[in-house]
């Protein structure tokens, strides 16, 4: 279909008008007081993926049915009414299901409005990719704040749950720690159940849907997990929850498989590759936090045991000391005592009074070295 023409049969646009905008890179379109597309150029038919004949001579809504819904059209009628210009960023969606944004300059002409646009979409892409990363950012920032300054490993993972549920956009999600004695799988924290059921976890790693991941330190999902859930261990504590995808990413610190991330989602929901790299990343940040605080509790054991050692040392020469001299046998506790006491009583510090116990076991140490004779 041609484009319209003015009352008495002149052309809209004359020839070389017409050529100049359909050479633009903008999109031009011109929309009457019904409507109706009278006229656009080659690049909305481009923008709009539809053929030219589709749009002159159809009113909006013919060619995109539910439109007139849309705030464009709202604007566009407000221009077309109000006689004056407006510009506005708009997201359209196309028949198939795609969508796109484009920069829109609406201006009132004698004939209706007239539209240029801009392709945009990639513009907004990249500045959605751009939150999105600074978003996932702020998240490891977070995780790395609650490693840094909390020794609590439930007040640890909480956080990271939390970023895992905000940044993911997921409904639930726990962690699994492995118990190296039972070679157990077992709940450690979670968060977005609406029961208590999961708290309960307790798998074998020759059981449920964790093992896969554990096996094969690669991350796990299954699309169908409200078909699958009757037939597994779990099926009674989380059949209330209405879950309908699983994910499972192994937890690995130095090369060690040490627990397993468990997602779920209620709603079946499509994830690019930087979702699930992402989903990667929260993992290794948990690993890094879990093992951080057994490497704390590590370096405390030890110098708990070797605090044991060394007073269990201290003791034992002040035990050998009364052994070599039997006429003062149990004075060095007796001065022990009081040295204790008298510290406690001053209100010195706890470390104080333990150096002050030391002191006083060894007071008479130099007599080991006096020959039996002198003594």
């Amino acid at each position: 279909m041609e484009e319209s023409r003015l009352p008495g049969g002149a052309p809209l646009l004359n020839e070389e008008i017409k050529r100049i905008l359909d050479c633009m890179v903008e999109g031009c379109q011109i929309i009457d007081f019904d409507d109706r597309y009278i006229y656009v150029n080659d690049s909305i038919v481009t923008q709009a993926k539809t053929a030219r004949e589709s749009l002159i001579g159809h009113r909006m809504m013919e060619a995109f049915p539910g439109i007139q819904e849309t705030e464009m059209f709202k604007r566009l009628c407000q221009c077309r009414s109000e006689r004056k210009p407006l510009r506005m960023e708009n997201e359209f969606t196309f028949p198939d299901g795609t969508s796109g944004w484009f920069e829109l300059s609406i201006q009132p002409v004698p004939e209706g409005v007239l539209v240029l646009s801009m392709d945009i979409t990639s513009k907004k892409l990249a500045e959605s990719q751009m939150k999105r990363r600074l978003r996932n950012l702020n998240s490891l920032r977070r995780i790395d704040l609650a490693i840094a300054g909390s020794l609590d490993l439930t007040l640890t993972l909480s956080v990271a749950l939390d970023q895992v549920l905000s940044q993911l956009e997921v409904d639930a999600a726990c962690v699994l720690l492995l118990d190296q004695k039972s070679m157990t799988l077992k709940y450690a924290q979670g968060a977005g159940f609406y029961t208590e059921g999961i708290t309960a976890t307790e798998l074998h790693l020759n059981e449920g849907l964790p093992r896969y991941a554990v096996m094969t330190k690669r991350r796990h999902t299954e699309e169908n997990f409200s078909e699958l859930l009757a037939a597994l261990p779990r099926a009674r504590g989380l059949g209330e929850e209405g879950f309908a995808v699983y994910h499972a990413s192994p937890i690995i610190a130095k090369g060690a498989v040490i627990g397993v991330l468990e997602i779920f989602e209620r709603k079946r929901t499509e994830h690019d590759l930087e979702w699930f790299s992402f989903l990667e990343t929260l993992t290794g940040q948990i690993a890094v936090g879990i093992d951080s605080l057994s490497l704390f509790e590590e370096v405390q054991r030890s110098n708990i045991e070797l605090v044991r050692s060394h007073e269990a040392t201290i003791e034992g020469w002040s035990k050998a000391l009364d052994l070599r001299d039997k006429e003062t046998e149990g004075h060095t506790l007796r001065v022990t005592r009081v040295s204790v006491l008298l510290a406690t009583r001053m209100r010195l510090s706890e470390n104080e009074v333990i150096a002050i116990r030391r002191g006083a076991l060894l007071h008479d140490i130099g007599k080991m070295g006096v020959p039996d004779h002198i003594l």
